[in-house]
């Protein structure tokens, strides 16, 4: 009589348990990458594998000269139609690796993703002309975080 007792109090905690257990994770349409294992439950002869991307042809050629020699730290992000980037632009002479002009923060925009075009935006000048898309030059332009707000661009400065 006890070890039957025992058991019914031991199946109806499990059951307990098992009511309380997490709800399945509704992603609707939503697309989940997989990089790990902590949306899947098990895999039965299955395994995760990151593929690499296959190279195509080059988005953007930085060969303007306030583009400089090194440009890096390249930000892109979706605003309605149009992708927007922004991309340090700093020049080191090869030999001693001394900045031969100040950083810049440069933009480029493109409606696909592939094919960018640098606007002439005639905000910072550059060697005596505002022609080019720099956004920002000098002291502190290395890290520059870039959002929309009220459908206008915005930059702001960490100092």
């Amino acid at each position: 009589m006890k070890t039957s007792a025992f058991l019914a109090v031991l199946l109806a905690g499990g059951f307990a348990l098992c009511a309380q257990a997490a709800e399945p994770l509704r992603v609707g349409s939503r697309l989940e990458l997989f990089v790990d294992d902590a949306r899947i439950e098990s895999m039965n002869r299955a395994s995760l594998k990151l593929h690499s991307p296959p190279p195509r042809e080059l988005a953007i050629v930085h060969d303007h000269p306030w583009e400089g020699n090194v440009c890096a730290y390249h930000t892109v992000f979706q605003d309605g139609e149009v992708c927007r980037m922004y991309y340090r632009g700093p020049h080191d002479d090869e030999k001693t690796s001394a900045e031969t002009h100040p950083q810049v923060v440069c933009y480029a925009e493109s409606r696909d993703g592939i094919h960018w075009t640098r606007p002439d935006l005639g905000i910072v000048e550059f060697k005596g002309s505002r022609t080019n898309n720099v956004v920002w030059a000098g002291k502190g332009c290395c890290s520059v975080p870039a959002w929309r707000r009220a459908s206008r661009l915005r930059l702001r400065r960490f100092a």
